[in-house]
């Protein structure tokens, strides 16, 4: 299996949890199926687990984006993993997760985010 990981962040800017809400409403209307999300909160520390998953034709199997948002000292960041999308003998996903992961990207580059570092593995 093959996965993709983006690290982003910027500067605070809004609540965490009115981000995780606009993107919720803006990926289960057009893009992915909303599977769970998970909040964890303590002292100075926020973080936000969101799972989705997507159906892609091209290679018949389903294609998972794991999302984790938090706030730390001012500073907003998002972790994005996207992973799966293999089918048959040799798990070949012909690039779900990769677009999956990359689509995720483009909308958190559009609320402000920067790129800090992308990695594809096998």
């Amino acid at each position: 299996m093959s996965i993709t990981t983006i690290k982003m962040r910027r500067q605070a800017q809004g609540e965490l949890k009115d981000i995780a809400s606009a993107f919720r409403r803006k990926y289960n209307e057009t893009f992915a199926e909303f599977l769970t999300e998970t909040w964890l909160e303590g002292i100075d520390l926020t973080v936000c687990q969101m799972l989705y998953e997507r159906f892609y034709f091209r290679n018949s199997s389903y294609a998972t984006v794991i999302i984790l948002l938090s706030e730390q000292d001012g500073e907003q960041r998002v972790l994005i993993n996207g992973c799966g999308g293999g089918d048959g003998l040799f798990n070949i996903s012909l690039g779900a997760n990769n677009s999956f992961a990359y689509k995720t990207k483009d909308y958190f580059q559009a609320q402000g985010f920067e790129v800090l570092s992308e990695e594809r593995r096998r």
